[in-house]
């Protein structure tokens, strides 16, 4: 059997790219039209079974097209990696005849896509010491294309001190994207901070 087709993915033969901004609500796996013997069905496989991120359906959408919707959820963990996408065609004595693989490469989201930090207390693109507390001046960022409670966030805050020489202060290393961010956006509780030390080197 033929490789499957990605809906919006560029390239031709085995190795195809996806931008995953075109797969904000999800990618679409279409298989190739041929005829079925009764009782076979179709079984579309988004990355190896087992591996995170990986997706097994028998539902087309619509009903009784050849399409096949892969969630956001899964498409989200594979953003700047590799995958194999494939689909089987499973017997009436449920034996699967796997067709050719094919190879998905997701690229990195485009940084122009991506939603700039924002800093509380910050007019007119001054923030005052003085107005920063103790516990730091809080970072906010918006969501963004297919975020995921699977990705963490690193937050570096860099600038020139007193003598103009080159700092930086990370705010956050490895942060978790929690269930509310995925709506609110990053740092929507307050939790992500610049160091008040920092700002006032």
């Amino acid at each position: 059997y033929e490789w499957p087709d990605i809906e919006r993915a560029s390239g031709v033969g085995q190795r195809v790219t996806l931008q995953p901004e075109l797969a904000a609500s999800g990618a679409t796996v279409i298989v190739p039209d041929f005829p079925l013997n009764p009782g076979e069905v179709i079984w579309v496989q988004w990355a190896e079974l087992g591996q995170f991120g990986a997706y097994r359906t028998a539902t087309p959408t619509p009903a009784g097209s050849r399409r096949y919707l892969i969630p956001r959820d899964y498409v989200a963990p594979h953003i700047n990696r590799q995958i194999t996408v494939r689909y089987d065609i499973v017997d009436a004595s449920s034996n699967p005849h796997p067709s050719r693989v094919r190879q998905l490469q997701l690229d990195p989201l485009d940084k122009d896509t991506l939603p700039h930090l924002s800093c509380e207390g910050v007019m007119a693109g001054t923030l005052s010491l003085q107005d920063i507390p103790l516990s730091g001046a809080k970072l906010k960022m918006a969501r963004w294309p297919l975020i995921a409670t699977s990705q963490r966030v690193k937050v570096v805050v860099t600038g020139v001190d007193r003598d103009g020489d080159a700092i930086e202060h990370v705010a956050v290393a490895s942060h978790p994207v929690t269930t509310d961010e995925l709506t609110a956006g990053i740092g929507s509780a307050g939790n992500i901070a610049a160091n008040r030390d920092f700002m006032s080197r």
